[in-house]
């Protein structure tokens, strides 16, 4: 027992670079309401030197820009449910020509901020009632295989939940089977399965 010990110890500050990549997938993603404010991608580096990168916006521009450990990069994406990073969950199931890639000349941590349901008090004091984050795993993501895990809504008369999974192939033709759906789950459709 003292010897997996030490050895999970050795292995432990590894286990800290399964975000650290060169290549980084962001797909589009959806909200339940159209409360989704601003929101940004912000890359940095634990690397003393300058890092080239580029924001590929899948079917559009490329932005680029430099970044080191001192000095990461937040890139302005905008708000609402009709950008690059968001669209509506109408366009659930539908191939969406969104997203971002962004490619580096050395390893860099890729993340998403989103804040929601902005509000100012009597001072003028904005505040958010939500924000999020997803973090970018880069390529150690890639596979063929996975599973999602999402809440369940028991009362079945919640509008306010949803859940959903955001696939982005990184292939032309790619084939997207999805399987072992529970029955009785609604689709956003209506369908229920």
């Amino acid at each position: 027992m003292k010897r997996v010990f030490i050895l999970l110890l050795f292995l432990l500050p590894f286990l800290g670079y399964a975000q650290f990549s060169k290549t980084h997938y962001i797909p589009p993603i959806t909200a339940q309401n159209n409360i989704v404010e601003d929101q940004y991608l912000y890359i940095s580096t634990p690397t003393l030197t300058n890092v080239n990168f580029r924001i590929i916006e899948v079917g559009g521009n490329v932005i680029n820009g430099t970044v080191r450990n001192n000095a990461p990069y937040t890139y302005s994406i905008g708000n609402g449910l009709y950008t690059q990073l968001f669209t509506p969950k109408t366009n659930i199931g539908i191939v969406q020509n969104k997203g971002y890639i962004i490619e580096a000349d050395d390893l860099v941590y890729v993340s998403v901020r989103v804040t929601a349901a902005r509000s100012a008090n009597q001072q003028g004091v904005v505040s958010y009632a939500h924000a999020g984050g997803i973090v970018s795993k880069g390529n150690s993501a890639l596979g063929k295989v996975f599973r999602l895990g999402a809440m369940l809504n028991p009362l079945n008369n919640d509008n306010s939940l949803l859940n959903f999974a955001s696939i982005f192939a990184t292939e032309n033709g790619t084939t997207v089977t999805i399987s072992n759906i529970e029955n009785g789950t609604t689709l956003t459709n209506n369908t229920i399965i």
